[in-house]
């Protein structure tokens, strides 16, 4: 299930949902113990579902590398600088990404160029479904640590994209970001 939409989320949440996240728990909640909603939350997707549905060798490498991937939002995908800073193959990066994926917890928006063949070479930019996450992962706690953190921006422009998208999926629109 994805998180809800802007438009789902009540008026008095709004503006937290950009930095607290729209999984709808939480919002029913009103961000009760979120820090800790996460935390249990990505224990049962790493330890049981990943360890089940993918073999995922180094748990522990994983979750860095989603910390990585959170700090690194808004931006080009450059998977060997992940496989040198975690100490993996660029095929594994591969991998995990195609898992992270498969699982909604992130995507990728190929880059916009005239030229064809570049859209389909060049790499994607990483978006996640879920700012919360990115939140949770990189120790933002409160809407002043989001507003003048070094992450505003990208956080936002994740925001933002990832609810265009959204709606792109909920409404089975064929247009590309």
């Amino acid at each position: 299930m994805l998180p809800f939409q802007y438009l789902e989320v009540p008026k008095k949440q709004k503006k937290d949902s950009i930095f607290k996240g729209s999984y709808p728990e939480l919002i029913l909640k009103n961000y009760h113990e979120s820090d800790l909603w996460y935390s249990s939350y990505i224990d049962t997707y790493i330890n049981k579902d990943l360890r089940t549905l993918a073999n995922i060798g180094d748990i522990r490498d994983f979750r860095r590398f989603i910390q990585l991937l959170a700090s690194r939002i808004s931006q080009t995908l450059d998977m060997s600088l992940f496989a040198k800073d975690l100490g993996v193959s660029v095929p594994t990066i591969k991998r995990w990404i195609s898992i992270l994926e498969a699982s909604y917890i992130l995507f990728l928006i190929p880059p916009y160029f005239r030229n064809h063949g570049k859209r389909v070479t060049k790499s994607p930019k990483i978006y996640f479904f879920d700012t919360g996450l990115v939140s949770y992962f990189t120790g933002i706690q409160s809407y002043e640590l989001y507003d003048q953190g070094p992450l505003a921006g990208a956080i936002f422009e994740n925001y933002i994209i990832s609810e265009i998208y959204k709606k792109q999926l909920h409404t089975l629109s064929d247009a590309n970001l």
